[in-house]
């Protein structure tokens, strides 16, 4: 996950290089990413906790019970672990997976109170979830859970990602590529599926420099020895400076794209629901104000 979010994150890069060189007049640009960097400025739970503790000496703690109910998280079965969500509104659903209708209404663990209850939590999981979930695999678990209408879904290996993933082999996901260097390795390939199958790799990934040359000559700049790319002409602009982007997006991914684009100069206006997620999909914690940011 690390990898491949840099690798995200240093493709983002390359293209705003890219318009800046081409629609800005910025220049050729050097593009350094650190992966330790992308993973501390992720908008996700874990990183943004740390960095609350980094700026302001505060320890985030875990709130007793899950708000949205239980079971809700990771668990451990047969083979490995899963993920899911069952609590709250999904409560019917669970008990029908379950086959035990007399929990529908029991008191310990019905909503609304039964789903905040910290002891009817610590029972259920102990005495009815789990030992329900280590007599299956995460496999039969997951199909069980979509049966019933239940998020759901396995932990899996690296491994069992590519090589044993039925939902990705049903779309074609991962394709083979054999380059000269690293050899023949299996990648994901395209992000949708279209009838025509239109995304397609046509080429393995560039050699360090392989393709310079050729670009410059392409009108980029005049080629030289050494491949130097012409420097900027500008100071203090950004690529994406006079773009307007409106946000219509909340809870990681989407909040996490846009601020990239407001990182890189455009102009993000983000609109938000009144009753659903809080404040923090703005990514309030890794854009600190400038009095904590000086402690």
């Amino acid at each position: 996950h690390v990898q491949y979010q840099a690798g995200n994150v240093a493709a983002m890069a390359s293209l705003f290089a890219w318009y800046g060189l081409k629609y800005q007049g910025l220049g050729g640009q050097q593009v350094d990413v650190s992966i330790f960097e992308t993973q501390m400025a992720s908008i996700n739970t874990r990183m943004t906790n740390l960095l609350q503790h980094e700026y302001a000496r505060e320890r985030a703690r875990r709130t007793v019970g899950v708000w949205g109910g239980y079971p809700s998280g990771y668990y451990p079965c047969q083979d490995g672990y899963i993920s899911a969500t069952g609590g709250g509104v999904f409560w019917p659903r669970t008990v029908a997976m379950l086959g035990m209708p007399e929990l529908l209404d029991d008191p310990r663990f019905a909503p609304p109170l039964g789903q905040w209850s910290i002891e009817g939590q610590e029972e259920f999981e102990t005495t009815i979830w789990l030992p329900w979930l280590l007599q299956r695999t995460k496999q039969e678990v997951v199909e069980q859970c979509q049966a019933n209408r239940l998020l759901a879904g396995a932990i899996n290996t690296i491994d069992e990602v590519v090589d044993n993933n039925p939902q990705m082999d049903s779309r074609g996901y991962f394709i083979e590529i054999d380059h000269p260097v690293a050899g023949k390795f299996r990648y994901p390939g395209g992000p949708l599926l279209t009838e025509e199958r239109w995304w397609q790799i046509n080429r393995p990934a560039p050699l360090l420099g392989q393709h310079t040359q050729e670009v410059m000559k392409e009108g980029w700049g005049s080629p030289k020895e050494d491949g130097e790319l012409p420097r900027p002409q500008g100071k203090g602009r950004l690529p994406l400076e006079g773009i307007r982007i409106i946000g219509i997006t909340a809870a990681f991914a989407g909040p996490y794209g846009i601020m990239l684009l407001a990182d890189m100069g455009a102009e993000v206006i983000l609109v938000e629901p009144l009753n659903f997620f809080p404040n923090s999909t703005r990514g309030i914690f890794p854009r600190p104000t400038k009095e904590v940011e000086s402690q």
